[in-house]
Protein backbone atom coordinates (compact mmCIF):
# COMPACT_ATOMS: atom_id res chain seq x y z
CA UNK A 1 0.00 0.00 0.00
CA UNK A 2 1.03 3.37 -1.28
CA UNK A 3 1.49 6.18 1.81
CA UNK A 4 1.60 8.85 -0.60
CA UNK A 5 -2.12 8.13 -1.59
CA UNK A 6 -3.59 7.75 1.79
CA UNK A 7 -2.11 10.76 3.32
CA UNK A 8 -3.44 13.30 -0.15
CA UNK A 9 -6.45 11.46 0.70
CA UNK A 10 -6.47 12.40 4.25
CA UNK A 11 -5.97 16.06 3.39
CA UNK A 12 -8.72 16.13 1.57
CA UNK A 13 -10.97 14.75 3.59
CA UNK A 14 -9.52 17.54 6.41
CA UNK A 15 -9.94 20.13 4.26
CA UNK A 16 -13.72 19.21 3.38
CA UNK A 17 -14.87 18.66 6.53
CA UNK A 18 -12.84 22.30 7.46
CA UNK A 19 -14.95 24.14 4.41
CA UNK A 20 -18.35 22.05 5.66
CA UNK A 21 -17.87 22.94 9.08
CA UNK A 22 -16.70 26.58 8.26
CA UNK A 23 -20.38 26.59 6.01
CA UNK A 24 -22.57 25.49 8.82
CA UNK A 25 -20.83 28.65 11.05
CA UNK A 26 -21.64 30.90 8.05
CA UNK A 27 -25.12 29.46 8.11
CA UNK A 28 -26.03 29.81 12.01
CA UNK A 29 -24.33 33.29 12.21
CA UNK A 30 -26.37 34.95 9.48
CA UNK A 31 -29.73 33.13 11.00
CA UNK A 32 -28.11 34.92 14.23
CA UNK A 33 -27.83 37.94 12.88
CA UNK A 34 -31.28 38.00 11.03
CA UNK A 35 -32.70 37.25 14.49
CA UNK A 36 -31.08 39.08 17.10
CA UNK A 37 -31.03 42.41 14.67
CA UNK A 38 -34.76 43.04 15.21
CA UNK A 39 -35.05 42.18 18.58
CA UNK A 40 -32.10 44.45 19.60
CA UNK A 41 -34.29 47.32 17.61
CA UNK A 42 -37.25 46.19 19.47
CA UNK A 43 -35.13 45.85 23.12
CA UNK A 44 -33.66 49.21 22.07
CA UNK A 45 -37.57 50.97 21.24
CA UNK A 46 -38.49 49.46 24.40
CA UNK A 47 -35.96 50.98 26.47
CA UNK A 48 -36.77 54.54 24.49
CA UNK A 49 -39.87 54.71 25.54
CA UNK A 50 -39.33 53.26 29.04
CA UNK A 51 -36.33 56.81 28.83
CA UNK A 52 -39.65 58.83 27.61
CA UNK A 53 -41.50 57.84 30.56
CA UNK A 54 -39.14 58.88 32.74
CA UNK A 55 -38.39 61.91 31.63
CA UNK A 56 -42.27 62.70 31.74
CA UNK A 57 -41.98 61.80 35.15
CA UNK A 58 -39.28 63.84 36.02
CA UNK A 59 -40.76 67.42 34.11
CA UNK A 60 -44.19 66.36 36.10
CA UNK A 61 -42.69 66.03 39.51
CA UNK A 62 -40.67 68.99 38.76
CA UNK A 63 -43.33 71.13 38.19
CA UNK A 64 -45.73 70.14 40.73
CA UNK A 65 -42.94 70.73 43.34
CA UNK A 66 -42.21 73.97 41.81
CA UNK A 67 -46.35 74.67 42.18
CA UNK A 68 -45.79 73.49 45.81
CA UNK A 69 -43.27 75.78 47.23
CA UNK A 70 -44.33 79.10 45.18
CA UNK A 71 -45.19 82.14 47.14
CA UNK A 72 -46.79 84.34 44.80
CA UNK A 73 -48.57 87.44 46.63
CA UNK A 74 -50.29 88.29 43.61
CA UNK A 75 -54.16 86.68 44.80
CA UNK A 76 -54.89 86.16 40.92
CA UNK A 77 -51.30 84.61 40.08
CA UNK A 78 -52.07 82.56 43.29
CA UNK A 79 -55.13 81.51 42.20
CA UNK A 80 -53.82 80.19 38.46
CA UNK A 81 -51.19 78.46 40.43
CA UNK A 82 -53.43 76.64 42.54
CA UNK A 83 -55.68 75.74 39.41
CA UNK A 84 -51.96 74.58 37.40
CA UNK A 85 -51.60 72.28 40.96
CA UNK A 86 -55.12 71.04 40.86
CA UNK A 87 -54.79 69.67 37.32
CA UNK A 88 -50.81 67.94 38.09
CA UNK A 89 -52.95 66.20 41.03
CA UNK A 90 -55.73 64.82 38.74
CA UNK A 91 -52.46 64.23 36.38
CA UNK A 92 -51.33 61.97 39.04
CA UNK A 93 -53.49 59.87 39.49
CA UNK A 94 -53.79 58.90 36.13
CA UNK A 95 -49.80 58.40 35.79
CA UNK A 96 -49.78 56.55 39.23
CA UNK A 97 -52.14 53.81 37.65
CA UNK A 98 -50.64 53.88 34.13
CA UNK A 99 -47.26 54.90 34.32
CA UNK A 100 -45.95 51.40 33.25
CA UNK A 101 -48.51 51.10 30.06
CA UNK A 102 -48.34 54.47 29.25
CA UNK A 103 -47.89 54.73 25.02
CA UNK A 104 -45.27 56.50 23.16
CA UNK A 105 -48.65 58.65 21.96
CA UNK A 106 -49.92 60.01 25.36
CA UNK A 107 -46.06 60.77 26.51
CA UNK A 108 -45.95 63.15 23.94
CA UNK A 109 -49.53 64.76 24.47
CA UNK A 110 -48.57 64.49 28.20
CA UNK A 111 -45.56 66.50 27.83
CA UNK A 112 -46.99 69.46 25.36
CA UNK A 113 -49.44 69.80 28.42
CA UNK A 114 -46.80 69.99 31.31
CA UNK A 115 -45.06 72.19 29.02
CA UNK A 116 -48.04 74.80 28.29
CA UNK A 117 -48.50 74.25 32.60
CA UNK A 118 -45.20 74.92 33.21
CA UNK A 119 -45.20 78.48 31.24
CA UNK A 120 -48.51 79.38 33.53
CA UNK A 121 -46.73 78.25 36.39
CA UNK A 122 -43.63 80.32 35.21
CA UNK A 123 -45.96 83.27 34.85
CA UNK A 124 -47.70 83.17 38.24
CA UNK A 125 -44.38 82.72 39.87
CA UNK A 126 -43.14 86.11 38.59
CA UNK A 127 -46.87 87.58 39.98
CA UNK A 128 -48.38 87.87 36.74
CA UNK A 129 -51.47 86.50 35.79
CA UNK A 130 -52.40 84.71 32.65
CA UNK A 131 -56.30 85.95 32.08
CA UNK A 132 -57.13 89.45 32.52
CA UNK A 133 -60.03 90.32 34.62
CA UNK A 134 -62.69 91.87 32.34
CA UNK A 135 -65.10 94.72 33.70
CA UNK A 136 -68.86 93.45 32.79
CA UNK A 137 -71.18 96.50 31.91
CA UNK A 138 -74.45 95.25 32.38
CA UNK A 139 -75.69 98.67 31.16
CA UNK A 140 -76.53 97.81 27.33
CA UNK A 141 -78.39 94.42 28.28
CA UNK A 142 -80.73 96.60 31.53
CA UNK A 143 -81.20 99.47 28.32
CA UNK A 144 -82.50 96.35 26.23
CA UNK A 145 -84.66 94.58 28.75
CA UNK A 146 -86.21 98.00 29.78
CA UNK A 147 -87.33 98.94 26.07
CA UNK A 148 -88.70 95.66 25.45
CA UNK A 149 -90.55 96.04 29.23
CA UNK A 150 -91.87 98.98 27.73
CA UNK A 151 -92.78 97.99 24.16
CA UNK A 152 -94.93 94.86 26.22
CA UNK A 153 -93.01 92.47 23.99
CA UNK A 154 -91.15 90.58 26.93
CA UNK A 155 -93.36 90.12 29.73
CA UNK A 156 -92.64 88.32 33.15
CA UNK A 157 -92.36 84.52 32.76
CA UNK A 158 -93.02 84.55 29.02
CA UNK A 159 -89.58 82.39 27.70
CA UNK A 160 -90.24 81.89 24.31
CA UNK A 161 -86.66 81.05 21.82
CA UNK A 162 -86.41 82.04 18.80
Amino acid sequence: MDRSLFTAKFKRDYVAASAVVIFFLIVVSEITLAVGIPTYLLRSDIWALQIKRQQLLTSFDTLRRTCNEAQIKDTAADEENKIVLWSLNLMANYLRLHRQTIAADEIAEIQKDITDLRLIAGKARQGKSVNQEMELNPQPFLNALTRQLANGSAKPGNHESK
